[in-house]
């Protein structure tokens, strides 16, 4: 908007000019006085407009500004509270207010990250490699079923009729993922009370640290590797991914790649990835095709990252390696995995259960799902080994 109006005040103060140069002291015309008028009119009316946009993100920005301030205060208030519940326990709730003890305090005992702390937790569960990085994570406040529709009318196609013929009918079919809410919960961490009188001492890191990779290592697995359970596990891509026979040499060659490539609707490829753990990753940068030129491409000059047949991939360590019956390589667009994360992640100071070894214990839990959305059309594939590895 102010772009605008300062662009059209140029036009007019450009034709200001024009318009005086013309007249160069000379008497005006009734009509070029009338035109003369008209346009110092506009000028002044845009001017005006000018200031109050001006003056209207002025007050933006300085509200924004304040809204910012205001968040960092409570953040750091937040931290502030978890700070102390964590060194000193529940005695410290008795020193918040009524509205601060029901921002930090959960039911059964267990007690809230702020935000700013479990995203910094989060974003260590999926900095630190495999499905988590590369899937489209979802975040609810609730953890009730979370239905995701699907449709594939990939058949459907119009045709030639006559005019005024009758057009048939074909009702969509709809299908849906269902994303549940599974528990998890980490290893009780012990801490010393000497480590937690320790100023120096930084334990809100530890637990960002320490928490991240726990979840991480249980939920990449599962994402990975997983077999459908709808009561007690969430389906891993792997499993749910359509499968591509390897070569019976029961290793992995260049053309099985591109078999499995071939495993995925050519509507993913734009998207597509490969995923593996570094061995295969190993094997792979060997392979040439036919040609003899290596399929793993660094183009370390083009500055862009390595990739296999024009295409990038993402290690996981819980991928299988290269054997007999195993699925080493999986293909797609792992967007089409969906994660669902319900209340970023929780966590729990017990403090009699170590007491006798003069510590105190804490545990984290989240509740997370995950799923292929497949509506039919291939998204990911995955190569299986079908005889002995040499």
């Amino acid at each position: 908007m102010l772009k605008k109006l300062i662009e059209k005040r140029a036009k007019l103060y450009a034709q200001i000019v024009e318009q005086r140069e013309k007249l160069n002291g000379k008497t005006a015309s009734t009509e070029e006085q009338a035109a003369w008028d008209k346009l110092m009119t506009d000028y002044r009316n845009v001017e005006a407009e000018i200031i109050i946009e001006e003056r209207r993100l002025e007050t933006e920005r300085l509200s924004s500004q304040n809204a910012d301030q205001e968040n960092e205060r409570r953040d750091a208030r937040e931290r502030e509270i978890f700070r102390n519940i964590l060194l000193h326990g529940n005695m410290a709730l008795s020193q918040l207010t009524p509205e601060e003890r029901t921002t930090i305090t959960g039911t059964s005992g267990t007690n809230l990250m702020p935000k700013s702390i479990a995203d910094k937790i989060e974003i260590a569960m999926l900095a630190s490699g495999g499905i988590l990085e590369v899937a489209d994570v979802i975040r609810t406040t609730r953890g009730e079923d979370l239905g995701i529709p699907t449709l594939n009318d990939t058949s459907r196609k119009a045709t030639i009729v006559s005019e005024y013929a009758d057009v048939s009918l074909a009702a969509l079919t709809f299908s849906q993922v269902v994303l549940k809410a599974f528990t998890y919960r980490t290893p009780i961490m012990p801490i010393s009370w000497e480590l937690l009188q320790d100023s120096q001492f930084d334990l809100e890191a530890l637990l960002v640290d320490q928490l991240g990779e726990s979840f991480n290592r249980a939920l990449n697995d599962h994402f990975t590797n997983a077999a459908y359970n709808a009561t007690t596990t969430p389906r891993g891509i792997v499993s749910a991914a359509n499968n591509v026979a390897g070569a019976a040499t029961g290793s992995v060659s260049a053309d099985d790649i591109l078999n499995l490539m071939g495993g995925v609707n050519a509507a993913y490829w734009p998207k597509a990835k490969f995923m593996f753990n570094q061995s295969t990753l190993i094997h792979i940068m060997k392979l040439k095709d036919e040609e003899g030129r290596y399929i793993w491409n660094p183009d370390m000059a083009g500055g862009a990252r390595a990739s296999i047949f024009g295409h990038g991939y993402q290690l996981n360590p819980d991928m299988e390696d290269i054997a007999a019956t195993k699925n080493p390589i999986i293909f797609g667009d792992f967007k089409k995995y969906k994660v669902r994360i319900v209340r970023g992640v929780n966590y729990m100071r017990l403090n009699e259960l170590l007491a006798q070894n003069g510590a105190v214990g804490f545990l984290g839990f989240c509740r997370a799902d995950g799923a292929l959305v497949d509506a039919g059309t291939h998204p990911v594939s995955k190569l299986t080994v079908t005889a002995a590895a040499q």
